[in-house]
């Protein structure tokens, strides 16, 4: 990845799923609370880190070199947006800047489209059902699975943006 700072803030978000993981797979005993916590907490942490990520991507990218004011706008309409992760909202700022971002954007996504919808839409809905007090059914492997798949997404989207 060329932002280094997204692989970063990427890499600690896995490091912290894989903890939670050890955590819960070394109880002998099941804690449904503490379970059910960590569960949430990581769900949270890890469609957070998506949504956080897209956004610091594409902001990152079209500031440099910008005046105040543009940076400003930037950060008013991107980094400080509360739209949720998904390839439509990815596609949808992309085709903002115009040139051929979007375009390469849906190249690189093109052979798992289906699946990275599906990724990005089920984090979306069990963050959002625990956000509105939900109980949500997900393991900790299942939240894991969830992310890694979403992170090709910002892969792939950090790779436009250097392009």
């Amino acid at each position: 990845m060329q932002n280094l700072e997204i692989k970063r803030i990427l890499e600690e978000c896995q490091l912290e799923l894989d903890e939670i993981k050890t955590i819960l797979s070394a109880s002998e005993i099941k804690f449904d609370k503490l379970t059910k916590y960590l569960t949430n907490y990581a769900v949270i942490r890890a469609c957070s880190t998506i949504e956080f990520c897209c956004k610091k991507a594409v902001a990152d990218f079209f500031e440099k070199g910008q005046s105040k004011y543009i940076r400003e706008y930037l950060s008013k309409t991107i980094r400080k947006n509360s739209s949720n992760p998904s390839l439509d909202m990815i596609n949808s700022t992309l085709k903002s800047f115009g040139g051929s971002y979007n375009d390469n954007f849906n190249r690189g996504v093109k052979k798992k489209k289906k699946e990275y919808n599906s990724y990005l839409q089920k984090l979306r809905e069990a963050r959002n059902n625990i956000a509105h007090g939900y109980n949500i059914n997900i393991t900790i492997s299942t939240v894991m699975e969830y992310y890694k798949n979403s992170e090709e997404v910002i892969k792939i989207l950090d790779s436009v943006l250097i392009q």
